[in-house]
């Protein structure tokens, strides 16, 4: 399953945008998109 690292708390544009996406994804809320790109870097999300 893919799983997707987005911005915002739960609730968010982006947070749907994510949904919308991948519907099926396991989804991560992230402080900043610096955070983001950690989460992908360090093996916790693919996108």
């Amino acid at each position: 399953m893919t799983r997707i690292a987005y911005l915002g708390p739960r609730g968010t544009n982006t947070e749907a945008a994510a949904v919308g996406y991948d519907p099926d994804a396991d989804l991560l809320p992230v402080a900043s998109v610096a955070a983001a790109i950690r989460a992908v870097h360090d093996d916790e999300a693919d996108a």
